[in-house]
């Protein structure tokens, strides 16, 4: 899957929040885009980091009991990249 359609609902909500901050500016045509390091701290309660690989692992092996370690591994990996 692509990593773009992975991210789009963060990237969704950080734009928002960009456009709320900035949005006199942005009208006005004097927006300029902060670098990475001024954005962070503003946008850091937009994106979920938040992953409980224990939590994600017993969930997995609720909804499919005949999977392996292995299998519920690389699910988890997979929800984990995801996140």
């Amino acid at each position: 899957m692509n990593k773009v359609l992975i991210c789009l609902p963060s990237a969704k909500n950080c734009a928002r929040q960009i456009v709320k901050e900035a949005f006199n500016d942005i009208i006005c045509g004097n927006f300029i885009i902060p670098s990475q390091r001024e954005m962070e701290p503003i946008l850091k309660d937009f994106i979920d980091y938040d992953f409980d690989e224990y939590k994600m692992k017993k969930k997995i092996m609720v909804k499919q009991p005949s999977w392996g370690k292995d299998q519920i591994n690389a699910d988890v990996h997979r929800l984990k990249v995801r996140y």
